[in-house]
């Protein structure tokens, strides 16, 4: 008799023949669901900051976990979100947040915000009849994921070192 295993265990041995690193989460008694996190190619190398990760979760694990779910709700959520672990000024707060709804409008997917803690925070959320999203799609929109963050962190990094204004970046997007 086989063992059944989990979605996000199947993913996880898929990402690996397209090397994406990852690393499952289990259900712990303070979230009882799993996650599954990935690590972006060529993150691995560096070592002056946090690498960026995308967390893998089901949208309605969380919200039953929070007592919040729909139960008319048919359809289900894979959420990717990133924590970039870097927060403007607080000075600069509300200027910053008004760039990321503007740059949101450029994005092909998902959309960046500050969190509670005022930290950059991205999220994309995938709507499916199942849990069972096709590994294609989960590849594609984490290749499209790496490119956004790859391409915005170092113009973020810019910023909040004082080498770039909001307004030069979205120019530098618009052309």
């Amino acid at each position: 008799m086989t063992e059944q295993i989990s979605y996000f265990e199947h993913l996880q041995e898929l990402l690996q023949k397209v090397s994406f690193a990852s690393q499952l989460l289990a259900a712990t008694p303070e979230k009882p669901f799993e996650q599954l996190l990935v690590l972006l190619t060529g993150e691995e190398n560096k070592t002056d900051r946090k690498p960026l990760v995308v967390t893998l979760s089901f949208l309605q694990d969380v919200l039953e976990l929070e007592d919040a779910l729909d139960e008319q709700e048919q359809s289900v959520v894979l959420q990717y979100s990133i924590l970039f672990f870097l927060a403007p000024p607080k000075a600069s707060v509300f200027e910053f947040s008004y760039f990321l709804a503007k740059l949101n409008h450029m994005i092909p997917i998902g959309s960046f915000v500050l969190g509670e803690d005022e930290q950059i925070f991205y999220r994309y959320q995938y709507m499916s009849e199942t849990r069972d999203v096709s590994p294609v799609i989960v590849v594609d929109t984490l290749n499209i994921i790496e490119h956004i963050a790859q391409t915005l962190e170092p113009e973020f990094i810019a910023y909040l070192a004082g080498e770039k204004t909001c307004n030069a970046i979205l120019s530098q997007f618009q052309n």
